[in-house]
Formats: C-alpha cells, structure tokens, sequence
C-alpha cells in the first residue's frame, strides 16, 4: 500500500515539472483534443452540406415554376428593391492565401451575434459567407473559394442559378434556353442560407458550349475586389 503510495506521489510531483507537463498535453492533445475536434468539425459539415442540398433542390423548384406565386413576388421584390438589413462590423485579421483570398479571419465572434452561415460583404457587395466561429472571432469562406455556393438572380430577367466559387467564379444550372446576358447583374436569390438581395457580381461570358446540352458555361466577376482590406459588414 505505501508502495503504491509514493509511485502516486511521485507521479504526480512530475507534472508540477513544466517539460513533464508539457510533453503530456502534447500527448493528450494528439491523442484525444484534435480527433475530437476533427470529428466534430466533419459532423458540422456533413450537415451544412445536407442543409445545403434541401436548398439546392429548393432551388431547382423554383427555376422550374413550382413555387408559389407569393413566394415568388416577395423574392422578386427583393431583387428589385434591394436588402433591407443591419450589419455587424468587423475587422480582417488574417487573409489565406495572399492574392485571390480563400478565406477570412474576422475579429467579432459568437460574442458579437455572429453564427454559421451569415453572409460578409464589403461595401455592400458579397465576399462570402461564415463557416466556422468562435466566440471572439469568425472565419470565412470567400467566393474565390471552390467550395462556396450561393444561389443567385439575374436581376434583369430573374433568371437563377448557383454561384460557385473559385479562381475563375462561374454559374452552375443556368439552361441554354435562360436570358442570361454579359454585363448582367448578379445577387443572392434568398433561396438558402443567405439573404437575398446583396450584389455578387456581373457575367462576364455566356458560353453555349458543345459539350453540356443543356447548361450555358458562365463565368462571373465578382464586385469584391479580393485586393480590397478594410471593415467588413456581416449580414446579421
């Protein structure tokens, strides 16, 4: 028993040792936090991309006139009319990479009223939206991103599609037989996650391409010039 007792005691003594101690939250840390963390961070995804897919479907409804006619007019009264909203202003602390941002880190957090999925803009016009936040600060995922999506109208003819994002952002699901033309407005339809009415961007090519039958090749020019720093606005 007092064996057991002074190996107890002596254990213990050690991690009153900064090395000792540091070396085992390392070990603790490897081994326990960051699997953790990494589980729950692919379960937050695999529901975001769930959520998404309803909207996607949602969206498609829509571009094939089964939504209802006053859904229809309020939308479209958006798009006409602009957002209506208030901001909450934050400061970019970190840009990855350098060039076409990928992603922000912003300096306001769950403690401001930011949550996942809110859209940023900057000076009215889309950078992105939130997608991951802690209490005082929040990451997002800009346009430049391949893995951002919103849904979009043109806001001449109504038209929607998908914004998706990348080095080169372009329009997914837009038929060949839509009015879409070069020099057209883009915003958020308000069909998903995000508002509508904040400006995207503009087409910047129509492609009938041989290869797809039934979708235009359209690639757009997003308003945020990914150069631009400054106060960003979070849609609340």
């Amino acid at each position: 028993m007092k064996k057991s007792y002074l190996i107890y005691l002596l254990v213990s003594l050690l991690f009153f040792i900064k090395p000792i101690k540091t070396i085992f939250h390392t070990i603790l840390a490897d081994s326990v936090y960051i699997p953790v963390l990494k589980a729950e961070k692919f379960v937050e995804e695999l529901t975001f991309m769930r959520s998404q897919y309803e909207k996607l479907n949602e969206l498609l409804l829509l571009s094939m006139g089964e939504l209802s006619e006053e859904k229809r007019k309020r939308l479209y009264g958006i798009w006409k009319n602009g957002l209506d909203t208030t901001y909450i202003l934050a400061k970019a602390l970190y840009f990855d990479p350098f060039g076409k941002v990928q992603k922000i880190t912003l300096d306001k957090g769950k403690n401001s009223g930011v949550r996942y999925g809110l859209p940023v803009v900057y000076r009215g016009n889309l950078v992105g939206k939130v997608y991951y936040t802690t209490d005082r600060l929040s990451f997002v995922m800009s346009l430049y991103n391949e893995n951002f999506r919103v849904g979009v109208a043109d806001k001449r003819s109504g038209v929607l599609g998908v914004l998706a994002g990348g080095s080169t952002p372009h329009l997914l699901y837009v038929p060949k037989w839509a009015d879409v033309r070069e020099g057209d407005t883009l915003i958020t339809s308000g069909i998903g996650i995000i508002k509508g009415g904040i400006p995207a961007g503009v087409v910047d090519e129509v492609k009938n391409s041989s290869e797809d039958q039934f979708f235009f090749r359209i690639k757009v020019r997003p308003f945020w010039d990914f150069s631009s720093t400054g106060i960003f606005g979070i849609v609340k």
